[in-house]
């Protein structure tokens, strides 16, 4: 992380990218460890977990910041719920409903 972003704000707007900020370690808020941050963010499920955010700052210069995490639970890409994965998924895929519709002729005989 930039120096200049590392901050309060730019550290909250940096992970406002991955969804909800919620809240960082005790290290990272004091600014006591420069080489890496560590920010607890509330994500959706459905979403594809990225491994780098770019920032855009002052005068149009884009920042490239990569991201990590320490554990990613099991997650099911069908249903998009953590616990297990595509293959354990529990989610009923309804089959259509099969109608049988008689054949219509016009032919009188």
């Amino acid at each position: 992380v930039l120096l200049e972003l590392y901050t309060t704000i730019g550290l909250s707007y940096i992970a406002s990218a991955l969804g909800i900020p919620l809240y960082m370690d005790s290290i990272t808020a004091g600014q006591q460890r420069l080489s890496y941050v560590k920010v607890y963010v509330k994500m959706a499920a459905n979403l594809v977990l990225p491994r780098s955010i770019d920032v855009e700052l002052r005068d149009n210069f884009i920042a490239t910041t990569s991201i990590g995490f320490p554990w990613i639970p099991q997650r099911c890409s069908e249903c998009c719920i953590f616990g297990h994965e595509d293959k354990g998924c529990i989610k009923q895929v309804e089959e259509p409903v099969k109608k049988w519709v008689p054949n219509v002729s016009n032919n009188d005989g």
